[in-house]
Formats: structure tokens, C-alpha cells, sequence
């Protein structure tokens, strides 16, 4: 239980940061169309993440 807590904690801690680093980066005047294709992209990371973690 400790060892899926610490995962998850890791888990939640790294998408928070990626969170922040993308939405610091589309304050820049970044072409919103990019900006749309990393927010897809970040959401199936997390999906997947969400998947691997769910299995262990």
C-alpha cells in the first residue's frame, strides 16, 4: 500500500509540474494549435500513467 502511495504521489507531483510547464509555456504567445496538441498529448501521458499505476 505504502509502495502504490509512494507511485502515486510521484505520479501526481510529476503531471502537476508538466501541468505548470505548459501553461507557463501557452502564456507565451504560442500558436493556440500547439498549444491544443501538447494538452492532447499530456492527456494521454496521464491516461496512461493512470493505467500502469492502476495495474500495479
Amino acid at each position: 500500500m505504502l509502495i502504490i502511495n509512494r507511485f502515486f504521489s510521484l505520479f501526481v507531483l510529476d503531471w502537476y509540474r508538466t501541468e505548470l510547464w505548459i501553461n507557463l509555456l501557452l502564456s507565451y504567445p504560442v500558436p493556440k494549435y500547439v498549444g491544443r496538441k501538447m494538452k492532447q498529448l499530456l492527456r494521454v501521458s496521464v491516461l496512461e500513467k493512470n493505467f500502469v499505476y492502476t495495474i500495479l
